[in-house]
This record gives structure tokens, C-alpha cells and sequence, in this order.
């Protein structure tokens, strides 16, 4: 009886069938954060150019279109964009709230702080959308008229002066050459580090024809 249930059993035993262990690799759009097939050379999904190691990608001639979506990822990576929105979302709501309470009751001190803080509220949150655009105008411009030029990446540490989101940002310098000399340009990242990245690492950089010192790193780390 042993004998046969054993042999039963066995006999229900699937054949066993070889297991495919090739697995394929990925890589992250610096774009839009969607994975692509590590041999791909521009994003299924936004469209952008993707890392290329030493060799220099291919560029459509400026101006150019920059990735779908990219824009608006590059504003809200920005914290002083984000709290200037908060403050100007906090302070146009409160002018008309308390200006209509001092209108309709007469009350003039409902004016003044109607007046009075949301103004605050909104210079101080212009200012900062002010300060944040500026240096998003700057990439913005370099990759839509910019030159390539091959870069290396000569520095990664994190800046221990400024907290964001309870977290030290990143800053990356990184080296190129541009109308006969050896410029410098540096990226401040608000986020996790990539694994990728590291000092000697080839890249690639953007600059400006007219301002050859103004310039990003491509593809984008934001």
C-alpha cells in the first residue's frame, strides 16, 4: 500500500519545466521617472532623451521642445515654488473674505487685516515664485537653445547650510568645455541621490552660445 500511494504521487508530479532566468534591464527616465529599456534612447512615454554614456546624443536643432510634462515637474521640485503657491492661495481668499466682512458691516478693522495681511501673504509669496523661477527659467532656456558639450562630474556632496523636507540637498559640479576653456556649472538636487551618480562620471552638459558659463547637466537629474 506504501509502495503505491508513492507511486501515485509521483505520477501527479508535473513535469518539471526549464525556469527562464534572463531578466531584462531598466532605466529611469530623468524626465518623467518612467522606466525604458536600458538600450532605448528616448522615452516611450514622454518622449525625452535618455542617458547615453560617453556618446553624445543627438539633439534636434533650437529651439526645442522640451519632454511632456517636464515643466510642471520642474516647478513643483522647487520648495520655495510650492510655498509661495501656499501663500498666495492663503492671501487672495483672505482680502476678499475679510474686505466683504468690513464692507458689509462697516467694520473698518476687518479691512485692515483684510487689506493689511493679505497683502503680506501675497508679496511674500510672489517673492518667493519670483526666486524660484529664476533659476527654472535658466534650464528651461538651456535645454531649449543650448549647445552639447561631453561634462564630467568633478564633485558630489551635500550642503549641510540648508534643510529641505528634513533632509540636506544634494549639490553636483561637474566640468566642460566651451568656447576654448574649462567652465564649471552646478545642480542642486532636492531629493535622494541616484546611484549613479558619482565623481568621474561622464556626462553631458547644456550651455548657452551667448553665455557659455550659464549651463545644466543633460539629461536633467531634476
Amino acid at each position: 500500500m506504501v509502495v503505491t500511494c508513492l507511486f501515485w504521487r509521483a505520477r501527479c508530479i508535473p513535469s518539471a519545466r526549464p525556469l527562464n532566468l534572463m531578466t531584462q534591464s531598466f532605466i529611469s527616465c530623468p524626465w518623467c521617472t518612467q522606466r525604458n529599456p536600458v538600450d532605448a534612447l528616448t522615452c516611450r512615454f514622454c518622449g525625452g532623451p535618455l542617458p547615453s554614456g560617453d556618446r553624445l546624443p543627438s539633439l534636434p536643432p533650437p529651439p526645442r521642445k522640451l519632454p511632456k510634462g517636464y515643466a510642471p515637474r520642474l516647478l513643483r521640485s522647487r520648495t520655495e515654488f510650492t510655498i509661495g503657491v501656499v501663500f498666495i492661495a492663503l492671501g487672495l481668499p483672505m482680502c476678499f473674505i475679510f474686505s466683504g466682512i468690513g464692507l458689509g458691516t462697516g467694520i473698518w478693522l476687518f479691512l485692515l487685516i483684510g487689506g493689511g495681511l493679505s497683502s503680506i501673504f501675497v508679496l511674500l509669496g510672489a517673492g518667493l515664485l519670483y526666486f524660484s523661477w529664476r533659476p527654472i527659467s535658466r534650464h528651461l532656456r538651456c535645454y531649449r537653445h543650448g549647445m552639447l558639450a561631453a561634462a564630467e562630474i568633478s564633485d558630489v556632496f551635500e550642503d549641510h547650510s540648508v534643510v529641505v523636507n528634513g533632509q540636506y540637498p544634494w549639490v553636483i559640479r561637474y566640468q566642460y568645455r566651451a568656447a576654448g576653456q574649462v567652465w564649471e556649472g552646478e545642480e542642486r538636487l532636492e531629493r535622494s541621490l541616484p546611484e549613479s551618480i558619482h565623481v568621474g562620471q561622464k556626462t553631458h552638459a547644456l550651455y548657452l552660445p551667448e553665455a557659455p558659463g550659464v549651463s545644466v547637466l543633460f539629461p536633467s537629474l531634476v
